[in-house]
């Protein structure tokens, strides 16, 4: 945010010669029936002050581009190009924004910062012109991103030659710079998680780059509106990577977006030796479409690519979210720094050992391996080339769920002694998790959240195992219920695709018990109940999004700590080998039961 002072008479001839120009466009438009319309700042301006916001120096208009090409070539016959010039890549070289200008000829205004490009300047309108926009939120987001990049490509050249410091540029807008720094709680209420700096790394760095005359920290949503009233700030400026995202505050100052520079930004990481890690995805089903999105989320990571091996599919993945597709497995793993696998169960062993020999992290979704031997195997491979090996169960990894074994683990509940998980949904009979006659299955498909619970808390070394399973016509299990005996506890664990249960997890101790309804596995709500009935602690915690973003997050932070130590606190080595050796029995079972 920054502080300025405007001469008024110095403005109000900016906004004379803008009008001017507005009125030229209009005049070609109307001649042509070219549509268009204000937006922006200019639209506020027109229906509150019916005129120019008082501050507002400049104009902004909007046309889609189909109509921008018939304005293109309108403007060649009927434009006054003794006062006018349409300015962009075609007609000025040197030109490096997406947008068009029309500028009044025998003026001078240079943007500060914008010095050197060499382009043709003086007083302008913008013309913005709207083409391409996705139907869905989930696709505007990922062409949002498209676009950043498209913009930081064109910016490149410039950024030789120009400021290579957002904060310097910010400084030349005015006569003193304010600089908001977020707290981590802000980010998470925005629903972005920064793996990169905390507080008090971000307020150090800024204070370093001498540039801030102050400092103030931004702790929630909507505080920016009350720091400009406080502070009477005359322009609020950001990168150019929210363009279009504080509109709503051009009511009350100037809002100016200012292009990103490289390595700049404070999405990317800051430091040397860290760098955006480049993950590709295996698989193109339900759960990979769901990684893309949440991926955007995490500050550090950018999904370059995916490989199926049926080539089709990959294509119709790779359009859908804009990526880049493979059809040979050693092109995918030469284009990546991590993998993450989203693919059937019973591949995910070989993707992973050949994601590892190919000195590629990995992330892998649940069930990691169906076999013991297989997990110690490739945990011990990952070991060896000094890779992150981590299995994709969320629950794992979000908040609450945290929160929860931290309470059991603090002994809110005294000495805890049995355990109930179950997890059921109703899965559409063609699908795979039921057509699947090998691996497919409730146990298989949702055994892994409720094991999870059990595991952290008795750990793996079980004295007796029961499974007891509802078959559909192929012999499938649609509802199974596994019973286990530890020397401290017993635990019951109910999975069903095709028999709804009430869905919850209970945790029993001593002196009380933890409960989480469903869906639990998301953890945002659970109670402590004690003896005295009249007395129940409550606990909530927000889930994010799907909440890939928190494994996502752990995982690239195991990756820049290069020592996995995330990985032995959430899910460990030890907690997904156990998992793996249940899966094992509880398939081994199933084998049995079949051949009789």
């Amino acid at each position: 945010m920054v502080k300025r002072r405007m001469d008024k008479k110095t403005l109000r001839r900016l906004q004379e010669i803008e009008f001017e120009l507005l009125l030229e466009v209009d005049r070609i438009c109307r001649k042509n029936k070219i549509k268009y319309n204000i937006c922006g700042g200019t639209l506020i301006g027109a229906a509150r002050h019916k005129g120019f916001i008082p501050w507002d120096d400049d104009i902004d208009i909007r046309m889609l581009y189909s109509e921008y090409v018939r304005f293109k070539e309108a403007c060649k016959r009927d434009l006054d190009k003794w006062l006018y010039f349409l300015q962009d890549f075609d007609s000025d070289p040197k030109y490096r924004w997406g947008y068009a200008k029309i500028l009044k000829n025998g003026t001078t205004y240079v943007r500060a910062g914008q010095e050197e490009i060499g382009m043709r300047n003086g007083v302008w309108m913008d013309i913005f012109i709207c083409d391409g926009i996705p139907k869905t939120k989930a696709m505007r987001k990922l062409h949002n991103g498209y676009c950043f990049v498209l913009r930081k490509l064109l910016w490149a050249p410039v950024g030789k030659t120009v400021s290579r410091s957002l904060l310097k540029r910010a400084k030349a807008l005015g006569d003193y710079l304010i600089v908001g720094v977020t707290t981590e709680s802000y980010d998470k209420a925005r629903g972005k998680l920064n793996v990169v700096d905390s507080l008090m790394t971000r307020i150090e760095n800024v204070r370093k780059s001498g540039f801030a005359d102050e400092i103030i920290i931004e702790e929630f949503i909507g505080q920016k509106i009350q720091d400009i009233k406080k502070y009477h700030i005359d322009i609020f400026t950001v990168g150019s990577d929210w363009l279009g995202c504080f509109e709503h505050i051009k009511d009350y100052c100037k809002v100016v977006y200012l292009e990103r520079t490289p390595n700049i930004s404070s999405t990317m990481l800051r430091t040397q030796n860290k760098h955006i890690q480049r993950i590709g995805i295996i698989g193109t089903g339900r759960i990979a479409g769901r990684f893309i999105p949440e991926a955007k989320l995490v500050s550090g990571v950018n999904v370059q690519g995916v490989f199926n091996p049926h080539t089709e599919s990959t294509k119709k993945f790779a359009d859908k979210w804009e990526i880049e597709p493979y059809s040979s497995l050693s092109d995918f793993l030469g284009a990546v720094d991590s993998v993450y696998i989203a693919s059937p169960h019973e591949t995910h062993y070989e993707y992973i050992k050949k994601s590892l020999e190919a000195g590629k992290h990995v992330l892998c979704e649940k069930p990691m391996v169906l076999e013991k031997k297989q997990a110690e195997e490739l945990f011990d491979l990952a070991k060896e080339k000094q890779l992150i090996l981590f299995e994709g169960i969320k629950t794992a990894y979000c908040p609450g769920f945290n929160k929860l074994l931290g309470m059991v683990g603090i002994g809110v509940i005294g000495e805890f002694r049995y355990l109930d998980a179950c997890f059921t949904k109703l899965e559409k009979k063609n699908s795979r998790e039921l057509t699947d006659t090998k691996y497919g299955g409730s146990f298989t498909e949702l055994g892994s959240y409720c094991l999870l619970p059990m595991v952290k808390l008795f750990g793996g070394e079980c004295k007796d195992i029961r499974f007891d399973s509802i078959r559909c016509e192929n012999c499938l299990d649609i509802f199974t219920k596994a019973s286990f005996v530890f020397p401290k506890g017993i635990a019951n664990i109910t999975c069903g695709l095709g028999v709804k249960s009430e869905g919850r997890l209970l945790i029993a101790g001593t002196e009380g018990y933890i409960v989480a309804e469903a869906p639990w596995w998301k953890t945002g709500y659970f109670e402590v109940h004690y003896e005295d009935s009249t007395v129940v602690d409550k606990y909530t915690e927000r889930f994010l999004g799907d909440g890939l973003r928190y494994e996502i997050s752990d995982f690239l932070n195991a990756i820049n700590e290069c020592n996995g130590n995330i990985n032995e606190f959430k899910l460990t080595r030890k907690d997904s080998i156990a998992l793996a050796d249940i899966m094992e029995c509880f398939l081994r079972t199933e084998s049995n039961w079949r051949k009789r």
